[in-house]
């Protein structure tokens, strides 16, 4: 787990956590400013006294964190999360309060004012830790988070408060009291800048897949982007794409932009909503020009190797965690290609997805 990669230095001893505050309200030692103001704010006053001394890593006085944000951030705000720290074996990571609301810019700042003492959880006897995720998210034009907008983008590196007797193996690494940034990367971790956390947005918003048609498909056919909501018998409104096959053996259908609200399902019970988007060849039995379901009939799928494809939209989670998750297994929102293997989905690359065949051979697995 990622706290033992961090204090493994630190054996034998027990773990427990110190009685938290609920943080949040407006009194939190924090003032958003100006993203010109990003080097060290000075003053006297840094909102707690130094714990350290010669052997734990001196507190610097006064503390910007700042974000370099990667991406379109338009209608989007800017939080930092509190974020739990698993303190034992089984534990995970788990999504804690919002500290502090910003607006979102090409540079995010903080001046804390303030230790986080509420977020505070006790790694040893007389070392305290408190860890942060600089975060986007949908907004309302309030700039404060609410529980039914996504984050859209989160920062790679936690912002970690330290507070106490931090061990010589630490503090050799880079660690100190006050304000660390920290990358956890596999089995290590790596130190970075507070005041320079990177904070990427990663959203495809267009997927197009791809590939040829096999004889046993009429040119004239059409191909249209079926949600796997239509399979399980829920109607839905509109589509997002349906096409004439161009004639010359090849077909290609564009997912563009978020699908419709009734697109959407929790297919894992985890509280994230996905979309799957499957290319359906049908014979237009109307001549409408459109796909309709009452008068069409559908005649294959595309697959690759033998397996279905489609387009599973992946809509930003309302846990910051999960995003993290994401991230860390090198995946974006937005548009994915995906093949579907017996009653689970893979995620493939542009290579699978610009090459299915149009088959009545490729069908759905019993």
């Amino acid at each position: 787990m990622l706290f033992s990669l961090l204090f493994a230095c630190i054996e034998g001893l027990v773990f427990e956590d110190k009685e938290t505050g609920s943080g949040g309200g407006d009194d939190t030692g924090i003032e958003d400013i100006d993203d010109t103001e990003t080097g060290d704010t000075g003053g006297d006053d840094t909102g707690g006294d130094d714990t350290g001394g010669d052997d734990t890593g001196e507190e610097p006085e006064g503390t910007t964190l700042t974000w370099e944000v990667e991406g379109d951030y338009a209608a989007s705000a800017f939080s930092l999360v509190h974020i739990e720290f698993p303190l034992a074996d089984g534990e995970n990571f788990a999504m804690g309060a919002i500290w502090a609301d910003a607006e979102a810019a090409a540079t995010v700042s903080l001046e804390i004012t303030e230790d986080p003492e509420d977020f505070y959880q006790e790694l040893a006897p007389g070392l305290f830790l408190a860890a942060f995720l600089g975060a986007l998210h949908e907004d309302d034009g309030d700039n404060r988070w609410e529980g039914d907008e996504g984050f859209t983008a989160v920062s790679p590196e936690f912002a970690i408060f330290l507070d106490g007797a931090i061990p010589p193996e630490l503090l050799n690494a880079g660690l100190h009291n006050g304000w660390n940034a920290v990358l956890f990367e596999g089995e290590s971790f790596s130190i970075g800048d507070p005041e320079a956390m990177p904070l990427p947005i990663a959203l495809t918003e267009t997927l197009t897949l791809a590939g040829t048609v096999d004889d046993t498909i009429e040119h004239d056919d059409r191909v249209v982007a079926l949600p796997a909501t239509i399979f399980a018998g829920r109607p839905v409104s509109s589509l997002m794409a349906d096409v004439a096959l161009p004639g010359d053996g090849t077909w290609s259908v564009t997912l563009d932009g978020a699908p419709p609200d009734d697109h959407f399902v929790d297919i894992d019970g985890d509280g994230v909503d996905e979309a799957v988007e499957f290319p359906v060849g049908y014979v237009d039995g109307d001549q409408s020009g459109g796909f309709n379901a009452d008068a069409d009939t559908v005649v294959s799928l595309a697959c690759v190797d033998g397996r279905p494809i489609g387009g599973w939209w992946l809509a930003p989670p309302r846990d910051v965690v999960q995003l993290l998750s994401i991230q860390s297994a090198g995946y974006s929102l937005g548009w994915l290609p995906v093949l579907l293997a017996e009653d689970d989905g893979v995620i493939v690359g542009d290579e699978e997805a610009q090459s299915a065949v149009l088959s009545t051979a490729c069908l759905f697995s019993d």
